[in-house]
């Protein structure tokens, strides 16, 4: 389903007529249904970590550098990511906040594994890894959209994730827009939203037996526990 499409879905159920282009028209309806196209792009992606939209990035030491530009279509870390090191079996710690971030730096021992956060639109990294060594993570990009883009710009382009979660976001945004009623439409882009993300990450597998190490087993925190 292209993005002309989804608007023209959305016009039928707005009882409105269907717009033939979004980008090359001065229909002031086509234009609202276009931008309300790329807010619900923008809002879908943010919402939650899809797995089409989930990406792994590594960066490679040289001994030195300890702050490293992002992926050019960066968005943000995946939840619950970690920054994985080919030098080490352990995790790097990632800093919860700016002033864990001055503690590690100021008092904290930089040996095994190190310390990480994104600060400044980069990956900093504590101590700078070493000749050879890749530090790798995962994280969410931002372009949802055919051609490797984050906004609509052409009526042939296609939405990456649920198509009919975009239909419906359209629906509700532009009758919010207009001041009408859309309790009832944004309810059924909820309902459509919990069933496509609940489906995403497909099945889960069942293991018999007892489980030696949880598979979420963190390290020891480094740092004091107290305020």
């Amino acid at each position: 389903m292209t993005v002309l499409s989804a608007c023209q879905e959305a016009a039928i159920e707005l009882s409105q007529t269907e717009p033939t282009t979004l980008f090359s028209t001065t229909d002031r309806f086509a234009k609202e249904l276009r931008v309300q196209a790329n807010k619900s792009a923008v809002a879908i992606m943010k919402r939650y970590d899809w797995q089409i939209l989930t990406k792994r990035a590594t960066i490679t030491g040289d001994g030195s550098d300890m702050s490293f530009d992002l992926p050019s279509d960066y968005d943000r870390m995946a939840a619950k990511t970690n920054l994985a090191s080919s030098a080490s079996n352990i995790d790097l710690v990632k800093a919860k906040d700016l002033d864990q971030w001055d503690y590690f730096l100021n008092h904290m021992s930089t040996t095994v594994p190190g310390y990480w956060i994104v600060l400044g639109g980069q990956l900093q990294v504590r101590p700078a890894p070493a000749i050879g060594v890749v530090h790798s993570y995962y994280y969410i990009s931002k372009n949802a959209v055919s051609g490797d883009k984050p906004a609509f710009t052409a009526d042939t382009d296609t939405f990456v994730l649920p198509e009919r979660l975009l239909t419906l976001s359209i629906i509700w945004r532009w009758r919010a827009s207009k001041r009408l009623e859309y309790a009832e439409d944004m309810q059924n882009f909820e309902i459509a939203f919990g069933e496509e993300s609940a489906t995403d990450k497909g099945s889960r597998v069942l293991v018999a037996g007892r489980q030696r190490v949880p598979y979420n087993v963190k390290n020891s925190y480094p740092g004091p526990l107290g305020p």
